[in-house]
């Protein structure tokens, strides 16, 4: 029976995910893992070599298409990392009681039950993603230590070396704690573990000469063209993200709010009280732990509260908080068993009944977050956004796309499901001279940029720095989507489908919504992230049209909208009850400020133009330019766009 906890917890978790799964293309990084998996492709920073391995062997599995079969993969990860940590909490358990080898399945089944069943865990596992393998891998290093004596030591880095190249920032905020738990295994486990380092460390860090080998392969993925040395530590140290640490005044604050807020909503007040109890226990009868557990808690929060925004509805965020909850579950799972002990005396015959209820309550909370949280509407929406943009490409095009909710389902379907064939898409804001070379090489519409070109730009506006010069280099029609562009191609924007052209185009919008895109606003289609898209896309393409002056177009497009992100509050209502009230007009004035801060991104100036940008949005909350702007200065770490009022609902 005590065998059988890590097993059940593993059969239960592992079927709640493959019940709540999508089984095709997913939103986020799904697209992007699937086609690096398949084409054993450069993903995006720091690369993620040891999970594209795993990734791969998954790609053979008979079973569903490729991002399902990943999607297993990641279930897999998920509900061994619970089975896992039901193991080592009914050992530590079984430790407190002084019976060397006992194991306490009460505790286990806590500890794994409430972990894998929360939606932080399973919002990890039912879609491709690799923060479940991260956490499988910490959990099996603690575990090591916890039961291999020094050995345990030696044993512990090597899954924490596999860690490193799935996600170092997650082993990075693990390695305190982890530390402090291998320093008391015993005389000579620091040795065991220095020895061990050194001789894992040369392989630890050469999976990632995965990145410029694959990168020199021309996969049709290639994120950062990391073929440089420079580029490659660029990759591998996710420097590019940097940016994202820029909190404001109160912004820390607000955020550790935030993420109390989404543990509680997690994992529930039962969980929390009974982690409450047993870390109490533990630092009673084993500070050591106690205060490693404090470390992996506060040092695993840092990378999320220190972002400039921090959203608990990014599945992300809650991967990056895989380890903390991991701790608080444990904890839970050594509360339940104390507060079981304290409780026998006075229930007598009924206490497996109460370690029943102990285990139900710790369950059922993170179970009914997860059913609520978990979005299997998800099906269909990724997809057919992806075929819509491709089918309204131009033939022979080269598009350039922003925007993730964009850009990867895009990328996965051209390159491996093959669509559209005639047309070539790439990731716009990776574009620079290195990477124009490397479409060249794959035998794209382009030629090498020409010397000097670039000399003199600030790196963060190479994209836009190309498009003014694309005559020089772009062998193709040009199509984007709701990109910051060049003033002057701004302004010759000509609406395509989903995209638009520079040219003459062909105007496809009614046919991709009657056929694609209106579908998924319906009542039934409950997938809110598609309807966030959508609207958020016909938004901009009716400022583009208010902008032209098509009043008819604007109208339609901001009905469109609004059928789609129905919640009273998105910024499609504000835009369309300003325009439908006249208080929206854009003069000449309002214009020359957004090409003058549009120039002052390019030309390096990015404080200045987010000052400008600042003051037009302030009195001008719709100018599309101005939007457009703000979210390219946000992308490179300036705050730009002023808070956006509240929704009106009367005159």
């Amino acid at each position: 029976m005590i065998r059988g906890v890590p097993l059940a917890v593993f059969t239960l978790c592992f079927g709640v995910f493959v019940l709540l799964a999508a089984p095709g293309l997913t939103w986020l990084d799904g697209g992007e893992l699937a086609l690096a998996a398949g084409t054993m492709a450069v993903a995006h920073p720091p690369g993620e070599p040891a999970y594209l391995v795993f990734a791969r062997l998954a790609a053979f599995l008979p079973i569903g298409d490729l991002p399902f079969r990943l999607t297993l993969l990641a279930a897999t990860t998920v509900a061994g990392a619970a089975a896992c940590l039901a193991v080592l909490v009914s050992s530590v358990a079984g430790r407190m009681r002084g019976v060397p080898g006992a194991r306490v399945p009460l505790a286990g089944a806590i500890a794994g039950l409430s972990f894998g069943l929360a939606p932080a865990a399973s919002l990890q596992a039912v879609r491709p993603e690799l923060y479940g393998l991260a956490a499988l891998l910490g959990i099996l290093a603690v575990l090591s230590l916890h039961v291999g004596g020094r050995r345990g030591v030696a044993l512990a880095v090597i899954p924490l070396c596999v860690a490193g190249a799935v996600h170092h920032a997650m082993l990075v905020a693990a390695i305190p704690g982890i530390a402090l738990l291998a320093l008391g295994r015993g005389r000579g486990s620091l040795r065991a573990g220095l020895v061990s380092t050194a001789a894992l460390l040369g392989p630890g860090l050469l999976q990632f000469a995965w990145l410029p080998l694959r990168s020199a392969a021309l996969p049709p993925l290639d994120f950062g063209t990391p073929r440089t040395l420079a580029r490659t530590l660029w990759s591998v140290t996710g420097s590019g993200y940097a940016r994202s640490f820029n909190p404001v005044a109160g912004q820390i604050q607000e955020n550790l709010l935030e993420h109390a807020v989404l543990v509680r909503a997690d994992l529930g007040d039962a969980v929390l009280v009974l982690a409450a109890v047993g870390g109490i226990l533990m630092l009673r009868r084993a500070p050591r732990i106690a205060v490693a557990g404090l470390l992996m808690i506060g040092v695993g929060v840092l990378p999320t509260v220190l972002q400039g925004v921090f959203s608990p509805d990014n599945p992300d965020a809650r991967g990056y908080l895989l380890g903390v909850f991991a701790v608080l579950c444990g904890s839970a799972g050594l509360g339940g068993v104390a507060a079981l002990e304290w409780l026998r005396p006075r229930v007598g015959g009924l206490a497996p009944a109460v370690g029943t209820a102990l285990l139900l309550a710790a369950s059922a909370q993170p179970l009914l977050g997860t059913v609520a949280a978990a979005d299997r509407s998800e099906l269909e929406a990724p997809a057919r956004l992806g075929s819509a943009l491709l089918d309204g490409a131009e033939p022979g095009a080269l598009v350039l796309l922003g925007g993730d909710s964009w850009t990867l389902p895009s990328l996965y379907l051209r390159y491996w499901e093959g669509r559209r064939p005639d047309v070539h898409v790439a990731m716009l804001h990776m574009l620079d001279g290195p990477a124009v070379g490397a479409l060249a090489e794959r035998g794209l519409p382009v030629a090498p940029v020409p010397p000097g070109l670039l000399d003199g730009v600030e790196p963060g506006v190479v994209p836009e720095a190309l498009l003014r010069h694309r005559a020089q280099w772009l062998r193709a029609p040009l199509q984007v989507n709701e990109v910051l562009l060049p003033p002057e191609l701004l302004a010759l924007r000509q609406p395509a489908g989903l995209l638009y052209s520079f040219s003459e185009a062909r105007e496809l919008e009614d046919g991709l919504w009657s056929r694609s895109v209106g579908p998924l606003c319906v009542p039934e289609a409950s997938d809110a992230l598609a309807r966030a898209v959508i609207g958020r896309r016909y938004a901009a393409r009716a400022g583009h049209l208010r902008w032209r002056g098509d009043g008819r177009g604007t109208s339609a497009a901001f009905e469109r909208g609004r059928r789609c992100q129905t919640e009273p509050w998105a910024q499609i209502h504000l835009l369309g009850y300003r325009f439908e009230q006249g208080t929206d007009r854009v003069g000449p004035q309002d214009q020359e400020v957004a090409i003058r801060a549009i120039e002052q991104l390019m030309a390096g100036q990015k404080q200045e133009a987010g000052d400008t940008i600042r003051g037009l949005l302030g009195r001008e909350p719709t100018h599309p330019w101005g939007l457009l702007t703000a979210e390219r200065l946000y992308s490179l770490g300036v705050q730009a766009a002023p808070a956006m009022p509240g929704p009106r609902t009367d005159p």
